[in-house]
């Protein structure tokens, strides 16, 4: 519903849907007075942290020759800092602050270990996009591709070379933090029209 929540937050997840939309949506769920929160990941120097995630949803989908951008993925764009300020003030937000952050992450202390971390993030999304494509699949064909999509992450992950260390330990973070202002000319163009039924 619409002017439903004091507070938004998004981690870590706009690099990899429709973000413009996703955007769209935060603002039209929030109060008036409301603010949102979000993370994304940065971009910075060698390491690219979409990198394997993307060569795995490449190689379970080939008839997506264009990916990410035939599924609607920017993470090319998100990268930057201040990468999504122009598209909040493009929605009305206001008040928008940016914060650099660094961070480090832990998957795992092997190959198969990070995989099992990222596995349930990539497959479902790769049956699901290959289940309207190609309908069910049998298992053994399910896990061939799985294990190609597999092998595609990690060939990705370890072709940053010494990035490949930096990638789990010196992430770099941007925090959006923006307001919805009340009683605005713009939260009232977000607020769906009631259709009347004809009689």
């Amino acid at each position: 519903d619409a002017d439903a929540f004091d507070l938004v937050t998004c981690c870590m997840v706009l690099g990899l849907c429709d973000y413009e939309t996703a955007i769209w949506d935060m603002f039209r769920v929030l109060k008036p007075g409301g603010s949102v929160i979000i993370v994304e990941l940065g971009k910075e120097g060698e390491v690219d942290y979409y990198g394997p995630y993307l060569a795995a949803l490449r190689a379970g989908l080939p008839f997506h020759a264009s990916l990410p951008f035939s599924l609607g993925l920017h993470p090319d764009r998100l990268g930057a800092a201040d990468a999504l300020t122009a598209s909040l003030e493009e929605e009305g937000f206001i008040d928008i602050r940016t914060e650099r952050l660094t961070f480090s992450m832990h998957f795992g202390d092997s190959e198969e270990e990070v995989w099992e971390c990222f596995q349930p993030h990539v497959m479902p999304m790769i049956r699901h996009i290959r289940s309207q494509r190609v309908g069910e699949e049998e298992e053994a064909a399910a896990a061939a591709v799985e294990e190609t999509a597999k092998n595609a992450f990690l060939t990705a992950l370890r072709a940053q070379g010494p990035s490949s260390e930096r990638w789990f330990r010196d992430n770099v973070a941007h925090v959006y933090v923006a307001s919805k202002e009340a009683d605005s000319f713009w939260n009232f163009l977000k607020i769906p029209v009631p259709v009347i039924p004809k009689r």
